[in-house]
């Protein structure tokens, strides 16, 4: 699940597409698959934002930008580079692959800071995100925490979660909001019940202090440990202590990244972790959907079904598994 995209290429100092960007190998063969993308070149555009001059441009979630000004792009890096050296309105070549087809479009930038807002009020929910997180930091525009919860606040309504996380740890430090951490733990809860890692994370430190809810330190703790199974490494140096020191990896060869997604209780989730061999990548995958089981609560009458990878670019790297809850 990518829950908060990359937001280098709406950061740029000068102009802006509107767009988020990985490069293919980030993104890995589940999800590459799932955006219908083939080429192994470019950056991969995963989300439009409302209103931008992508947007008017018709671009789409799986175009692969190939030239920006005639400059190669492979990175998310490569195309904020460009960005930096023009401003709002300039008209720039673009050239960019859509369904194996190469196509070239002129394309005016747009100004960061005009955008988010202006897709916010069209209701894209990423573009409320962005918009509050660039008024928490004061990037682009001055820093103002109430607006910030403004923005948090929409976009929670539409079911960005990354946004009910911000907002909730606003509300927990009465930052731009009198303080309520029971409304915190409520969004914290929301996040986490969808199967979201940091959501588990946050209502587990919650649990541990007693801040909103009702302390219980042993419910905390198996959050947090849930949080850092589904792919939360901030909340692995806390269950870490409380674990056995695992036995050293084998000196002959090191981990691989391990990538899956699946449907489950009518949820999309995704994964990934660093493992030994295809046999722990499958492995991986059932405990990963076993944890989200466990979050909802959901029954054995509830299967998980998708796909997981291995050492991709190889022979059988892609691989398709179900597991019922238990």
């Amino acid at each position: 699940m990518l829950i908060a995209g990359s937001f280098a290429v709406l950061l740029a100092a000068g102009g802006s597409l509107g767009v988020d960007t990985f490069s293919p190998l980030e993104l890995g063969v589940v999800e590459l698959r799932r955006l219908g993308v083939t080429a192994r070149e470019g950056i991969v555009v995963t989300h439009v934002y409302a209103m931008s001059p992508a947007d008017a441009a018709g671009l789409r979630a799986g175009d692969v930008l190939l030239r920006l000004d005639g400059v190669l792009l492979n990175t998310r890096e490569d195309l904020s580079s460009v960005l930096a050296r023009h401003n709002a309105q300039d008209q720039l070549p673009l050239e960019y692959v859509r369904d194996g087809r190469t196509q070239s479009i002129s394309i005016a930038l747009g100004s960061p800071a005009e955008m988010f807002v202006k897709g916010c009020d069209a209701r894209d929910a990423d573009a409320c995100f962005a918009a509050g997180n660039r008024y928490r930091e004061g990037s682009i525009v001055a820093r103002d925490s109430a607006k910030a919860v403004m923005y948090f606040e929409k976009g929670c309504w539409m079911d960005q979660w990354a946004a009910c996380i911000n907002l909730g740890r606003m509300l927990q430090r009465g930052e731009g909001i009198p303080r309520d951490a029971a409304k915190a733990v409520g969004l914290f809860q929301r996040a986490c019940d969808a199967g979201v890692p940091e959501g588990c994370h946050n209502l587990g430190l919650q649990y541990v202090k007693g801040d909103g809810v009702s302390a219980n330190p042993e419910r905390g703790r198996e959050l947090i440990r849930s949080a850092c199974e589904m792919g939360d490494d901030d909340a692995c140096p806390g269950v870490a202590m409380r674990q056995p020191t695992p036995p050293p990896a084998p000196a002959s060869g090191g981990t691989t990244p391990c990538k899956g997604s699946y449907s489950l209780g009518g949820g999309t989730f995704s994964f990934s972790k660093d493992v030994l061999s295809a046999q722990a990548c499958g492995a991986a995958a059932a405990e990963h959907a076993q944890t989200i089981c466990r979050i909802k609560g959901l029954g054995a009458e509830s299967i998980a079904r998708g796909q997981w990878s291995f050492r991709q670019g190889t022979p059988g790297a892609i691989n398709g598994f179900t597991t019922a809850c238990r």
